[in-house]
Formats: structure tokens, sequence, C-alpha cells
């Protein structure tokens, strides 16, 4: 494959901060975790990149809530490579999370931009993070 790649994630539903509290939180934005969090980073071929985030409500607080999350890898025309229909949410001390590895391995894939993307339950965009794929170099022996 050559060109660029989506890796979109997709989540329906509303969220509670508190699942004991019957008010509905909207999804405002997600909150990158490492490594996705840093300004800018690659990854090589032929690895996995542990893509984890939590979502936000528009005070920026943290939801506690698990929710349906499809991720979905696109390539630049728009076709599916991976779809991810049940990620890990798990938690951390004080909060929760989504996770799922993408392993490059799995896939033929050429190096270039790639871009995740965090859909709420209205295909509302709440989200996004560039990364690069890399080629290792190969040293000599």
């Amino acid at each position: 494959m050559v060109g660029t790649f989506m890796l979109t994630t997709a989540v329906a539903g509303d969220i509670d901060d508190d699942p004991d509290d019957d008010t509905d939180q909207n999804m405002d934005s997600v909150m990158w975790l490492p490594p996705v969090n840093l300004e800018k980073f690659s990854v090589n071929n032929n690895s996995a990149l542990p893509i984890k985030f939590t979502l936000l409500n528009s005070e920026s607080i943290p939801l506690n809530a698990e929710q349906n999350v499809q991720i979905i890898v696109k390539d630049s025309a728009g076709e599916q490579v991976v779809h991810y229909p049940d990620p890990e949410y798990m938690a951390e001390e004080t909060y929760w999370f989504y996770q799922v590895n993408f392993h490059t391995s799995h896939f033929e894939l050429n190096p270039g931009v790639y871009t995740i993307v965090v859909l709420n339950g209205q295909d509302d965009i709440i989200g996004s993070k560039e990364f690069t794929l890399t080629v290792p170099k190969r040293t000599r022996r």
C-alpha cells in the first residue's frame, strides 16, 4: 500500500462522568496518553503503537463510564485496513482510558504520515493526532 493512512476511532453513545448519575455528559475532546501525547513522534514499521486516550467533557474532566468504541484504520482512499470492534477499556490509578495496540507488522504498510481521529457517537471529530510511520535503517555488522 502506498499513501497516507488514517486511524479512526468511533465512540458510540453518551458518556457519564459518574456512572451512578443519570445526567448525560457530552464527549467534547480527547486527552491523548503516552506515547501519542507527544508533540511529534514516529513509529517504526513492524512494531506496535499503543493508542491510548481518555474522553473529556466540556470542562476538560475525564469521563469515567465505558462506552462502545470502534477503531478503524483507513488508507488515504478511504479503504478500511483494519477494524478493532472492541478495544480495551482500562483503569489507571485515577482515570479510565481506551487502548488498542496497532501492530504495524500485521499489515503491508508503507512509510508515511498517519492520522489518528476520534469520533463521538454523532460522527463528530473530537480529537486527532498525526504520526509518521518509518522504516528502520539496518546496520551492517
